[in-house]
């Protein structure tokens, strides 16, 4: 399985440990798996920090699992490395589109909003 942006993903990094004493150095420790944990792991990393992420449930995404969870980034690394097109004004159209259908128009400068 592959996340939107073509970054493989997986259930979890490392099997469950067994209980007992832990020892081990990092620059940040993230609780929780869920959307803001997986964000605030990854923006560490991007940043060089070492991570730890705790997550307690056997699947990682939180409450998100139930929703279609998915991170989009328009024009992100990932796709400039694969020479994947995503510009900015199809990106506004839309996010404009979607956060408010009602008022949207493609024809107007901000798109209706």
């Amino acid at each position: 399985m592959n996340a939107p942006a073509g970054i493989p993903t997986r259930k979890s990094a490392r099997p469950a440990s067994p209980q007992g004493p832990f020892d081990g150095t990092y620059d940040v420790i993230v609780v929780g798996g869920g959307g803001g944990g997986l964000a605030a792991s990854l923006f560490a990393r991007w940043q060089g920090r070492s991570v730890l992420l705790l997550e307690k449930a056997p699947e990682l995404g939180g409450t998100a699992r139930k929703a279609a969870f998915w991170y989009w980034v328009p024009n992100n690394a990932a796709m400039t490395a694969k020479d994947m097109a995503d510009p900015k004004a199809d990106c506004l159209r839309y996010m404009a589109r979607l956060s408010r259908p009602e008022a949207y128009d493609p024809s107007h400068p901000t798109l209706g909003m």
